[in-house]
């Protein structure tokens, strides 16, 4: 009697589609990235432009087509530096410990050739501290507009909506599709 044996495996999963409401789009759409989001694209080390996509303000510095060259200028060094102090181990985002939902930026293990640095920094965003006598500062992240009283990193950040309009905005769009009528080039839609 001759006997066979054999092993099958099947995948075949299940794809469904639950439409959306305008009302849940809408909030979703138009609703502020999350502190949560925040402290892990910032942790991620994503490219610094890609970050300022995601970010409105820190403390008193803020991004976009709306703001000045010094203040464009300001936000962007600030990113910078946070980028570089993240890649050297010197910043890091962290939840804070027994408080589930808060966020700190942590600078730490810095050298004494980036102190300058590190004071360029907290001025940048108006924090006080001395990397000179501290070895480890703790800087606590918020959502919303800062505080005057609160030292603290306050991060206000766009929404989804924002953030494409953002993107669509630094396009730059070849001339000849502006003079064919393709492109409007204020950003209405042709």
């Amino acid at each position: 009697v001759p006997f066979a044996a054999g092993i099958s495996y099947e995948d075949s999963p299940t794809i469904s589609y639950t439409p959306v409401d305008g009302q849940a789009f809408l909030r979703e759409w138009l609703k502020p990235t999350t502190i949560e989001t925040v402290a892990l694209v910032l942790q991620s080390g994503l490219e610094t432009p890609l970050i300022a996509l995601l970010i409105e303000r820190m403390n008193g510095l803020r991004s976009g087509a709306h703001t000045t060259v010094e203040e464009r200028t300001a936000f962007s060094r600030a990113l910078i530096l946070l980028a570089q102090f993240r890649e050297r181990g010197m910043a890091s985002w962290a939840q804070q410990t027994g408080k589930a939902g808060s966020y700190e930026l942590i600078l730490s293990n810095y050298s004494p050739a980036h102190i300058a640095e590190a004071e360029e920094l907290l001025r940048l965003l108006d924090l006080h501290g001395h990397p000179a006598q501290e070895s480890t500062i703790r800087i606590p992240l918020v959502m919303g507009i800062r505080d005057g009283n609160i030292e603290s990193l306050a991060i206000q950040t766009r929404s989804v909506a924002e953030i494409m309009q953002s993107a669509a905005a630094s396009v730059d769009v070849p001339r000849e599709h502006v003079e064919q009528g393709i492109v409007d080039p204020n950003g209405a839609p042709a």
